[in-house]
């Protein structure tokens, strides 16, 4: 009876919750969204350096950011998950500012900065939230190390690897790499074995945002709704054996291939549609296997908005970079740079993260 009833209410709501989420959709094609370059189906490229001359160098750090679950389209998920309200040049307005774009890629230097896309839909519809689980993974393997044509050099062959994800993001970051050392596993001596192994070298770095790692209570709620992507759910489960066998295995290639890890927790209740749904992920999920930890105020979707460079929330992902792969040092030495990372350099936080990520710079190999 309790079953029916669920059905019948949600037979009800379904069309009206559907209409209100197209109302309250942002415009789907941001201001800039001509420098956002689709390497294929799963990849888009937003900042690729170039040199004073135009030419584009050899990166010194290529960064892939994967967003995390949508309730009913996926397609701009890649840059929105990543855009923040920023302070304009007048302090009165807000502008919308796609960070890693406009941020981040600038303040490292030699860098490169892609997005994945997925169907990470939670509601099926005719074309979305049908996607398997395990196919992302191995679509992730095809087209972000072995298809990467036209950028120069393919992702994560000449340069370390930073691997940063949102929520549902970090999970499949996991499931990335399970699927690429399964492939490699599999694959037979060639070049694509080879490209496979070097980028997995190459990774040195995991960064999550509000990831639950051990799951999060919500999804148990969702799990009610009928036409949901199952498969998607399961993952964020509490106590799913099967995150659990993922974390396991991440944990051991991670231990093994020394590979650094950031966890950023959101401390803020999330209200959606108006009701407020309390913490998402807590912090007993969000701390899972890593090197540093930082709790944030903000909610479930501004944990990877920060509004400043100066935001904790920016400043971690920009230091944790920064000792892994290092940074331009020519970009250092340019006065213009010094003076606009002053005042950053005034963060308390910024301070306390060089000392935690202080260490040798790892070695990366060449294919």
């Amino acid at each position: 009876m309790v079953s029916c009833g669920c059905h019948v209410l949600y037979d009800a709501l379904y069309p009206l919750v559907r209409r209100l989420l197209n109302c309250l959709r942002p415009s789907a094609i941001p201001p800039d969204r001509s420098t956002h370059k689709k390497i294929n189906d799963s990849l888009y490229m937003l900042y690729n350096f170039a040199s004073s001359s135009g030419a584009y160098d050899d990166p010194k750090v290529d960064i892939i950011f994967f967003h995390g679950l949508q309730v009913h389209d996926y397609h701009n998920a890649y840059w929105k998950t990543w855009t923040s309200k920023a302070q304009g040049d007048n302090r009165a307005n807000h502008i919308d500012v796609c960070w890693p774009e406009k941020w981040l890629g600038p303040d490292l230097g030699n860098a490169r900065i892609f997005s994945v896309t997925y169907d990470s839909v939670l509601l099926r519809g005719r074309s979305v939230g049908k996607q398997d689980v395990l196919a992302i993974g191995e679509n992730f393997v095809t087209d972000i190390i072995l298809n990467g044509s036209g950028i120069g050099p393919k992702v994560g062959q000449n340069c370390p690897v930073i691997l940063v994800g949102h929520s549902l993001g970090g999970i499949m970051i996991k499931h990335f790499v399970s699927s690429a050392r399964k492939k490699k596993a599999e694959a037979e001596e060639g070049h694509s074995r080879q490209e496979i192994e070097t980028f997995l070298s190459n990774v040195k770095g995991t960064f999550f945002y509000s990831t639950p790692h051990h799951g999060a209570d919500l999804a148990s709620w969702a799990t009610i709704v009928p036409d949901t992507n199952s498969q998607l759910l399961d993952l964020l489960l509490v106590l799913s054996k099967q995150t659990e066998r993922l974390n396991d295995a991440f944990r051991c290639w991670r231990q093994e291939a020394n590979v650094s890890s950031y966890n950023i927790c959101e401390a803020l209740p999330t209200c959606i549609l108006g009701w407020n749904v309390g913490i998402v992920v807590e912090e007993a999920s969000s701390r899972c296997d890593g090197d540093g930890f930082y709790k944030v105020q903000a909610d479930h979707f501004t944990v990877c908005k920060p509004p400043s460079k100066v935001d904790n929330r920016y400043e971690a992902l920009r230091v944790f970079i920064e000792n892994l792969a290092g940074v331009d040092e020519r970009r250092r030495s340019d006065p213009a740079f010094m003076l606009e990372s002053e005042e950053g350099a005034k963060s308390a936080f910024r301070a306390r993260a060089a000392t935690m990520f202080r260490q040798k710079r790892p070695s990366f190999n060449r294919l």
